[in-house]
């Protein structure tokens, strides 16, 4: 899992510069198409639930409208009050509309759903549980663009989700449905 980890976090810092589009004037509304990649970290509230997500993220712009996809691992820390702990992989996918966008920063709004394929394991490390989670969310935000060049970024950002469980097997948990609020920071570099 510590392996994970570091993997994960060298994402976080270091991108893939192997293609880059044409950037113009470095502004999304010229209609230049601009993606960016990058890794991401999420905290999730809820009622009875506190989970930390590591992973990375690639976005494609085309003048206001942003389309993400993401891969996040749940860091292993995360624990329901009953001292059960879970661990597991995210898939993710979400739109964000841009209310403005500048050289250097990008005030947003949007939506996002994460499928969670989650493991559950008691306080001596026996599997409780396997189960398959959906998370739909709202979120907002800021984008800023660093440098003269306007390739390196950081967008902090809050949203409101409800989880639901789709399936389980094994001991039944009622840790991870309900209402999650969350809070994440992305960072990468722009093509």
């Amino acid at each position: 899992m510590q392996k994970l980890f570091v993997i994960s976090f060298l994402l976080l810092l270091i991108s893939v510069t192997t293609f880059s589009q044409v950037y113009n004037t470095g502004t999304v509304t010229t209609g230049s198409k601009i993606w960016e990649l990058g890794g991401e970290y999420q905290y999730n509230c809820g009622h009875n639930l506190s989970q930390n997500d590591i992973g990375i993220r690639y976005d494609g712009f085309q003048n206001r409208n942003n389309w993400n996809i993401g891969i996040l691992f749940d860091c292993g820390h995360t624990k329901s009050k009953d001292g059960n702990k879970e661990s597991g992989i995210g898939i993710s996918a979400g739109y964000r509309y841009g209310f403005s966008y500048g050289n250097h920063g990008n005030l947003f709004g949007g939506v996002r759903a994460t499928f969670e394929f989650d493991k559950w394991k008691d306080k001596d490390g026996k599997e409780i549980s396997k189960e398959t989670v959906v998370v739909p969310k709202i979120e907002t935000g800021y984008q800023y663009i660093f440098g003269t060049t306007g390739h390196i970024y950081t967008t902090p950002s809050i949203g409101y989700g409800y989880a639901i469980k789709l399936n389980a097997t094994g001991t039944e948990t009622k840790a991870d449905e309900g209402s999650r609020f969350v809070t994440g920071i992305s960072m990468g570099y722009r093509f």
